[in-house]
Parts: structure tokens; sequence; C-alpha cells
């Protein structure tokens, strides 16, 4: 199935359900095919047809409900604290992006009351480092000013003045972005990206991209399976993977990293999964709690106005989950690495 352009209008008035209208087409040639219709997909899909006028963008995505995506899945957060001057600068130009949404999306002379309302929360970030992360945190903050960013940096005291329900046992400085950071509705936003998209002559082809054929060593079709078991080949000039942690899989698939030159480097990307718990508090931190970052790794954040907050801790090398069936929860990870720290903070 696909979303044809046409249908743009409509569906700026009926954006509803799990995703856009879809409805079937023959066209199965394109200038450029994107594999992976999350953020990243549909992102790169509404650029390429913004800069240029009349290309041919195919999207193949088998499940526009977005149920397992990890745009869908995670946090949704936006920040600026990073070490690398690069990631410094995307995370300004997201900044930006976001301020000035959706007439950073839309352009103009969009009605406000007929696109996604991504809910953008300014609340910021706070890194919080112990003496051993003291170093860190300040180089990567003399970064951060190096690109114009606007994150400070806060004593023992100056942290507690800001943040009186924030215990500081252990930690000697932190790192805060105010409201030049925070955290969205990643759902909202891939909507946004996609109508975007749709409404430049983007289509979506619902289905699961399974083989591919070549041209002189390069991929230039793909065999898309659909939901009812039926195919479509769909022939392309360029291809770009954006299918998350199944790009490196996408990739063996289309021969990147069983060939010749380029084609012989396969893409370093493989699953790994992360676990988001969202615990009631209903006496703790108000609206003016940041997403808090533990010298340990354990982050949290509050959730809305119910006393919810999101909260998790990235494994190291040795803790990783050895599958990625997301059906199955690690509690123990919640009850012995994540909540202590968190009550305890």
């Amino acid at each position: 199935m696909f979303i044809k352009p046409d249908l743009c209008r409509a569906l700026l008035h009926t954006l509803s359900g799990p995703g856009l209208a879809v409805r079937h087409l023959s066209q199965a040639r394109y200038d450029v095919v994107v594999v992976g219709g999350g953020i990243m997909g549909s992102s790169t899909a509404h650029w390429l047809a913004s800069r240029r006028e009349g290309l041919k963008i195919g999207v193949i995505e088998p499940d526009p409900s977005y149920n397992t995506s990890a745009t869908t899945l995670s946090v949704g957060g936006l920040r600026q604290q990073f070490s690398l001057h690069e990631n410094i600068q995307i995370g300004l130009y997201a900044r930006d992006f976001m301020r000035n949404y959706p007439y950073s999306l839309f352009g103009d002379q969009v009605n406000t009351s007929t696109v996604p309302d991504v809910r953008f929360q300014p609340h910021g970030y706070l890194f919080l480092a112990s003496e051993a992360g003291y170093d860190i945190l300040k180089d990567n903050h003399q970064n951060q000013a190096e690109c114009g960013a606007s994150t400070v940096m806060l004593s023992t005291s100056q942290l507690n003045e800001k943040f009186p329900w924030l215990n500081t046992d252990g930690v000697v400085a932190g790192c805060y972005g105010g409201d030049h950071e925070g955290w969205f509705d990643p759902w909202a936003l891939l909507q946004a990206f996609k109508l975007s998209a749709v409404s430049q002559g983007v289509e979506y082809i619902t289905g699961r991209a399974t083989s591919f054929e070549h041209s002189d060593g390069q991929p230039c079709q793909v065999s898309v399976t659909k939901a009812d078991g039926s195919g479509v080949e769909v022939d392309f000039d360029k291809l770009l993977i954006a299918a998350g942690g199944d790009s490196g899989h996408v990739g063996l698939l289309a021969g990147i990293g069983m060939g010749q030159g380029d084609m012989g480097v396969a893409i370093p990307v493989e699953k790994r999964k992360r676990y988001v718990y969202v615990p009631h508090c209903p006496e703790g931190p108000g609206m003016d709690c940041p997403l808090v970052i533990d010298p340990c790794g354990v982050y949290f954040r509050r959730e809305g106005q119910g006393g919810n907050y999101l909260c998790g801790q990235s494994p190291t090398e040795e803790q990783e989950p050895e599958d990625t069936d997301l059906e199955v929860v690690d509690m123990d990870w919640f009850d012995e690495q994540v909540w202590p720290v968190m009550a305890s903070r």
C-alpha cells in the first residue's frame, strides 16, 4: 500500500489512528527508496523532497502503527549536552527547529490547528557529576560553550537552591540546559514529518523489504512483502537505509558487506534492547523537574501532570540483554539498578 500526495489535503484534517490513510498504487519506480519510515526515514524523505522538487521518493515501512519502533518507544529527548562538537551543533539545530515548529517544518503559511502538536517541554537536561566525573563534565561543557550552547555549570549549593528536592550526596557539580533542552512527543513529530513528506509527493509503501536485485554490483530493485502475503517489486536509482536496529540486517539483504569496494563494508548497526520504566510517584518533583542523569547513568524525568516518571539506565557491555524481544521486560533491573538510585536522588 502507498500514500499518495493528492490525499494530503484531506489528511491535514483527518490525521488520527495509527498513521496516515493509505491506498494501492501501481507505480513502482523511484529516484530514491528509503527503507524505514520512522523519524529518520520520514524526516529524510521530507528534506529530500524539500530540496529537490520533482524527486520521486518511496518509503518502505512494515508497520504504520510504529508499535515497536525506536522512534515511538524513545523518551523523545532534545539536548546540546554532548562531548563532540558535531553532536552539539546538531542539538543546536534541533533546538531552533523545535522552537519554530510548526513553521520550521510546514512553512510560514501553515494553519497550526491542522498539524500535530509535538508538545515540546522545555525543562532541560541536568547531568550530575561525582568527583571522579567532574573533569569530563567540565570539558564537555567547554565544548558546548565553544559551539554556542547555553548550558551552565552549577555547584552543589546552586543545585540545592534551584532544585531543593534534589539530594546532592556524592555530587560535586551539575550541567543544566534550561529551556534550551527538553523533550517532545515523538509520535506526533513522526506524523508531522510524514505528513509534510506526503504533501511534497513522497509515497509510503506498507510492507517489509525482503530481498534485493542488483545491477553492476549495486542494489537496484527491492521486493516488498505486504501483510497479506502479496508482494511488489520496486525499482530505484538510490537506496537509503533508515531501519533503526534492523539496518545492519537490511544492509546484508541489499548485499552491503558482501560485495566489492564500498559494498564490502557491512553497516555496523545491530539491535540493542533498553528498558524504560514508568513509576508513579505522586509526591515526586513538580513540573520544574528536568531530565536528570545521575553519575551512575540512571536517568529520570517527569511525564505529564499525573505523578508519572520515565526512568531507566543503559547497561554495560557485560550487562547487555541476551535477547531483543520487547515483550520480555526485566523488572529486576528496575528494582535493583534503577529505583534505588532514583528514590535516593
